[in-house]
């Protein structure tokens, strides 16, 4: 069952993802699904999905080309503003700084 929704959330990052959703994936009704994914990954659905969108536009920042609002868009949030305020909250950086340090490493 959670292979599934972990499948979903890689699969349809770029999108907005609801809770239904998930639970759907995972043949659960909404409270009993977001009780068992909090019990076995730690946080709550909406917390994972959100790490897993900055996770991924930590990689494109840092290795990729595309310009910071394609990033924001393939990554799932809703613009480029949206991106920079939840990268800045989780890592304290900004894209810019992002992308710098990842020239810089490499």
């Amino acid at each position: 069952q959670l292979r599934r929704v972990l499948d979903l959330i890689e699969s349809r990052l770029h999108e907005a993802l609801t809770l239904e959703d998930m639970a759907e994936a995972a043949g659960l009704g909404v409270c009993t699904f977001s009780r068992r994914f909090r019990e076995t990954q730690g946080r709550a659905p909406h917390a994972f999905v959100i790490d897993q969108r900055v996770k991924r536009a930590r990689e494109l920042l840092t290795i990729g080309d595309l310009a910071v609002k394609e990033v924001a868009a393939s990554c799932g949030f809703s613009d480029q503003a949206h991106m920079t305020r939840v990268l800045r909250a989780r890592l304290g950086l900004t894209p810019a700084k992002l992308r710098a340090s990842g020239r810089s490493a490499g």
